[in-house]
């Protein structure tokens, strides 16, 4: 028997908006001289793996697209400029790569077809000899 479907959509979004707040916190995370971004990298990764998970525990892309929905309403707040003039996630190369980053892969993952609802091939019948 399968949950009803708004608390899988209530699990998604909240699963989305803590998705949006560690991204947030880490995408500028940078890693020695050469200033790779192991924030960036970690950040989609874990959106990508969440999305994944909800999406094959809910059984249904709504979920992933509740999923999307609460880390885009995160993350639009993290980036837009307060009254202090503070922002979270800034306009420069690493939010501009957690943005678009996050965006495809949310995309990808609501766009593909679950997994449990693609189908084996069928097998060819057995030839008698």
């Amino acid at each position: 028997m399968t949950a009803p479907l708004l608390p899988r959509l209530g699990a998604g979004l909240l699963a989305g908006a803590v998705a949006g707040v560690l991204g947030s916190c880490a995408q500028q995370l940078v890693v020695g001289t050469a200033r790779l971004p192991v924030g960036v990298v970690l950040a989609v990764l874990l959106l990508g793996a969440l999305a994944v998970a909800v999406q094959a525990a809910a059984r249904t892309r709504w979920s992933g697209a509740a999923l999307a929905l609460g880390w885009f309403a995160v993350v639009t707040l993290a980036s837009s400029r307060r009254r202090e003039g503070d922002v979270l996630v800034p306009g420069d190369a690493h939010g501009w790569a957690f943005l678009l980053g996050g965006t495809a892969v949310l995309g990808l993952a609501v766009a593909l077809p679950l997994r449990s609802t693609l189908r084996s091939p069928a097998r060819p019948a057995a030839v008698a000899r």
